[in-house]
Parts: C-alpha cells; structure tokens; sequence
C-alpha cells in the first residue's frame, strides 16, 4: 500500500501528518496478484520478500479504520521488518530521505491474506505453497 492511500484511509492531512511512514522490507513472505481485482496479497513465502512501507505511531482507532479498509480477506499478523529510509511527504507527493540511512529491524503488524490460495495468481516460475 502506498503512502497517500494509507493517508487516505486514516483521514490525515498530508501536509502535517501524526504518522512516521518508512521504506520497510518483509523478508519471509511474497507479494502475489489476486485474481479479478487491483490489489495484491502478502503471503508466506521462504527465501522472498516485499519492499513496501512501514507505518508508525498509529492509534487504536487508526488500527481499527485499516482493519475495516483490508477486509476479512487480510489479517494483521507480527512480523520482523527491515527499516530502510524515512519517508517524507510534502505537498502530496512522496520522497524517501536518502541521507537517513536506517538499516534497522524491528517487530510491526502486516496484513496477510487469509482467503483462498485458489484466488491468487502465482508467476509460471513459482510453485504455488500447499497452504489453504
């Protein structure tokens, strides 16, 4: 999910956000399409893994909006993500700060799908898990 839409979900004003968004990787799991819709899934996935953001400073009830926004089709799970660089956003538009350099790891939520397998579509070079 990019930056704007998570601002668009929690209803914050991008020019003078509550929230610190960071360039994250989650090693362990894989992005995949899910078949008939414009989004993709996370799923567990050995020796892959997902460049995407990482949130903080999210309140219960932000918690809650992207609860409701993600779906019975995704839920919030632990895991480890690598943080790379700070994201700063100005006039809604984004930028990833080059000079502040994390290269730090800590434990977050992610959501994963927790639908059927049968809806994702999986590359012709990957073997699909045997999971669901």
């Amino acid at each position: 999910m990019s930056p704007q839409v998570v601002l668009d979900v929690l209803d914050v004003n991008r020019d003078t956000p509550k929230i610190d968004v960071y360039q994250a990787r989650l090693p362990g799991y894989n992005q995949v399409a899910v078949k008939d819709a414009k989004y993709s899934a996370a799923i567990p996935f050995k020796n892959h893994s997902i460049d995407g953001i990482l949130v903080d400073g999210l309140t219960d009830q932000d918690l809650r909006y992207m609860d409701f926004f993600e779906g019975y089709e995704f839920r919030s799970v632990k895991v480890m993500v690598d943080i790379l660089h700070k994201i700063v956003i100005e006039n809604n538009t984004q930028f990833v700060t080059k000079t502040e350099e994390l290269n730090t790891s800590r434990q977050s939520l992610c959501y994963v799908w927790n639908d059927s397998y049968e809806r994702l579509e999986f590359p012709p070079d990957e073997r699909k898990p045997s999971k669901r």
